[in-house]
């Protein structure tokens, strides 16, 4: 996985995110419990955790946030943005 470029959590609105899955089935178990750790995690900015993700053209970003929720198909970090799960390449607790 090449190198991230950090962004901060308002600059989510500007990106077109990956529209196809961006993992292969073993990696996306490992993902998901990830997920369900970091949504666990303390919500009151304490418990932020690094999200590294893929664009549609830009390359791989990531974004360093609370998780307040994650339904099927997005998850929603502090301040209301979403990131759809399909494009998470990593979760860092």
């Amino acid at each position: 996985m090449e190198n991230a470029i950090r962004i901060h959590k308002t600059e989510l609105k500007k990106i077109s995110f990956a529209e196809n899955e961006v993992l292969e089935k073993p990696l996306k178990k490992e993902r998901d419990n990830r997920l369900i750790a970091a949504i666990r995690k303390k919500k009151d900015g304490t418990g932020k955790v690094g999200i590294t993700f893929q664009t549609k053209n830009r390359g791989n970003f990531k974004v360093v946030s609370s998780i307040l929720t994650a339904g099927k198909d997005f998850l929603i970090i502090k301040g209301g943005q979403t990131i759809p799960i399909n494009s998470i390449l990593k979760i860092s607790l």
